[in-house]
């Protein structure tokens, strides 16, 4: 890809190599790296990391997380930012699954709408719902949606 390419990008995928390169830093990068390199991607402000073995579905939440401004990572880690800001600034990691409910909270989904969407229980849309709410910090799940749309907007 040529700098032009990728200044119009709205979301840029890139292997650890190209991601030591000078990227614009406004532009969402999604870094493909082994397990070791995430942790540095996530802490140099790449929007996510996936594993060489990610799959199309992996990718494509990937992007659309990046894209809405969110960190999307498959690894499970606990980034910390040197400019981390506590409350209502502090960027919360989801986890892919975590960022598809997300997706549907944004639309208005009931937990019903959202397991009968995402293929899941209910128990387990109740699940995700709790554990987005946490990260996020808020008191339920409008209160999450309200802030993940603030945090994505300060990002943009």
């Amino acid at each position: 890809m040529v700098a032009a390419d990728i200044e119009s990008a709205d979301v840029v995928i890139a292997d650890t190599l190209a991601a030591e390169r000078s990227l614009p830093p406004e532009l969402p990068v999604i870094v493909i790296a082994e397990r070791r390199f995430i942790v540095d991607a996530l802490r140099r402000g790449y929007a996510g990391a996936l594993l060489p073995s990610f799959s199309d579905i992996k990718l494509r939440l990937a992007i659309e997380a990046a894209a809405h401004g969110l960190i999307c990572t498959e690894a499970h880690v606990d980034p910390t930012f040197d400019d981390e800001a506590d409350g209502e600034g502090s960027l919360p990691e989801l986890t892919l699954r975590e960022v598809e409910v997300l997706q549907q909270l944004i639309t208005g989904a009931s937990n019903k709408e959202i397991a009968r969407r995402l293929d899941i229980s209910i128990h387990t849309a109740k699940f995700h719902v709790a554990s987005i709410v946490g990260k996020l910090g808020a008191s339920g799940r409008t209160e999450a949606v309200a802030r993940a749309m603030r945090l994505a907007r300060s990002m943009i």
